[in-house]
């Protein structure tokens, strides 16, 4: 979380539209610790499982965000767009860091995207 941290900083120095969310891990113990929670976000497999539970039917992120930000349309929905440029500039940044770092432990249990269309 330190490089993540040190990336983020990067970016922002560099006036870079990349995002990342770093969060704070406080150590308890040699094998142990506290992770603050992403508030507001939800998994890939969550927003996956939601609909298929609402809908029968197999969910994709283009359904989710058709629903949480409105249909694309760049003349009237700002919010939609918004949300794109978030999950892209989030995307870019992670995939950097993954990359970059060798995480191999990405799936979409472990991956979120928040109320604004970043993805961490």
């Amino acid at each position: 979380m330190q490089m993540i941290s040190c990336m983020h900083q990067i970016f922002k120095e560099a006036k870079s539209p990349l995002w990342l969310r770093p969060y704070e891990i406080i150590a308890t113990g040699p094998r142990c610790g506290l992770i603050e929670v992403v508030s507001d976000a939800l998994s890939v497999h969550a927003i996956k499982e939601k609909r298929m539970e609402i809908t029968g039917q197999f969910s994709t992120l283009l359904d989710y965000f058709n629903e949480q930000f409105g249909v694309r349309n760049k003349k009237t929905n700002k919010k939609r767009e918004l949300a794109n440029d978030n999950f892209c500039n989030s995307l870019a940044a992670y995939s950097l860091v993954c990359y970059i770092l060798q995480v191999k432990d990405r799936h979409n249990g472990n991956i979120l995207v928040d109320i604004e269309g970043h993805r961490s």
